[in-house]
């Protein structure tokens, strides 16, 4: 018995979106991505232990803005861009910035952008500065 004890209580549970099993909810979203760069943003999600977005690629209802995936926290909406090289474009950048306007200005959404010359350690240092939508992740021992 003590060692079953023990057992469950170093036991953990990995569980996703709306009761979906980490697994499957990291499969559905991987299945979605519209790049490479997009996917391993979930993998280094993955990796560390943060918390999946709830969504990838949906269309805001009204703003006729695609964030890459969406997250929906109690009381907020955050939509998370990762940007590719096409985005170092003057005109995509504009682009870019109206999104974020409906969004943020519009919408009353977060608009979080990751850009593909700050992937690892600068996508890394925002997921542990935005507690609130990524969590904690893993807890280093």
């Amino acid at each position: 018995m003590k060692e079953l004890l023990q057992r469950l209580a170093s036991a953990t549970v990995a569980v996703g979106s709306g009761g979906e099993e980490r697994a499957e909810q990291l499969e559905r979203l991987k299945k979605t991505c519209d790049s490479d760069l997009e996917r391993h943003f979930l993998d280094l999600l993955e990796q560390q232990g943060y918390r999946l977005p709830d969504e990838a690629q949906r269309m805001v209802d009204g703003y006729y803005v695609r964030p890459d995936f969406a997250y929906h926290t109690s009381g907020m909406d955050v939509a998370v861009f990762v940007d590719g090289p096409h985005h170092d474009s003057e005109y995509q950048q504009q682009k870019d910035e109206q999104a974020r306007a409906k969004l943020e200005d519009e919408a009353g959404w977060l608009v979080l952008r990751f850009k593909h010359t700050d992937a690892d350690d600068g996508w890394l240092k925002a997921f542990a500065e935005q507690v609130d939508v990524f969590g904690p992740g893993k807890l280093l021992a």
